[in-house]
């Protein structure tokens, strides 16, 4: 009986065997007649030939792209035609080359007219996904100016370019900060890196309260029926309001008012300032007119 080193059990029980992989075989020849004498001989089967794959890999160009490619150059030591195979499928060209492939592990069979086969491990890469993080600060030390600042960049092939877009048009290619906002809204930037691979991120921020007013004037002399109504446009609509002399208020709007001038003072307490960590303000002042008290020119005529 035969028996292969790794099989199940026994291998055959002929004399003579033929169509064998590689691999060492034991024989045990018992001899019946002889109260069962046995012989043990060892045959050790090579390969003929080792076939190798000479291929090259092509990486993904951009994370989670699909254009990585396997491409085999040679099989060394194969006599052709040789079929090719990938991950077990069948190349449909038969010609070892394999694109438009993600990122991962591919298994490559190549197999000669010999029936001797090769199969080979390749491992298509990709870069790191671009990745980064958009904060914002203000700076109230020169009345308002915000800035949006991208930080940790990773991922990519360096180096990079920096597009921005924001409200009304804007738009500026720049580096890693932009500075000098007084519009809110949405703001993003688009990196780009070496191999064309990019990201787009976006950051939405309040912008800066500007402060008018649509006043009434008193309707005469000395009267006390004066209005302001004041607007506050941008900002984050989240305001307190304090008006000093000659009237102290904490609402929006002012009526029956004398005539003067008034002071508000307007805090966004929804944006704080970087430095001293109190809400920026704003101020306005509004003048309350009245018309001019009237004036009778009279005289006296005596008739004699």
């Amino acid at each position: 009986q035969w028996i292969k080193d790794g099989g199940p059990g026994v291998y055959a029980i002929t004399q003579d065997l033929s169509g064998l992989t590689s691999g060492n075989y034991t024989l045990t020849l018992t001899d019946l007649d002889r109260g069962g004498c046995s012989l043990v001989r060892n045959y050790q089967v090579n390969n003929g030939k080792v076939l190798y794959l000479d291929a090259s890999v092509v990486q993904v160009s951009c994370n989670g792209g699909a254009n990585g490619a396997i491409i085999v150059d040679d099989v060394v030591g194969a006599v052709p035609p040789v079929t090719y195979y990938l991950d077990g499928v069948a190349d449909v060209d038969n010609d070892g080359q394999w694109t438009g492939l993600t990122a991962g592990t591919y298994m490559v069979t190549a197999i000669d007219a010999d029936g001797c086969e090769v199969t080979e491990s390749f491992y298509v890469a990709q870069p790191l996904g671009i990745d980064f993080t958009l904060s914002t600060s203000l700076d109230c030390s020169s009345d308002y100016s915000r800035s949006i600042t991208l930080s940790g960049l990773t991922g990519g092939t360096a180096p990079y370019t920096f597009s921005w877009s924001g409200p009304g048009g804007f738009t500026q290619v720049s580096d890693t900060e932009i500075t000098d906002i007084t519009v809110g809204g949405t703001y993003s930037v688009t990196v780009t890196d070496h191999r064309n691979c990019s990201i787009t991120k976006s950051i939405t921020l309040y912008g800066k309260p500007v402060l008018s007013a649509d006043v009434s004037a008193v309707q005469c002399n000395g009267g006390r029926n004066g209005i302001i109504d004041l607007t506050v446009t941008g900002g984050s609509d989240n305001f307190s309001y304090s008006w000093d002399y000659p009237a102290t208020s904490t609402s929006q709007d002012l009526s029956g008012l004398a005539a003067g001038t008034y002071h508000v003072v307007v805090k966004d307490l929804s944006q704080i300032c970087s430095v001293s960590g109190n809400p920026y303000s704003t101020t306005l002042e509004v003048e309350v007119s009245e018309p001019d008290p009237f004036v009778i020119d009279s005289y006296i005529s005596h008739i004699d």
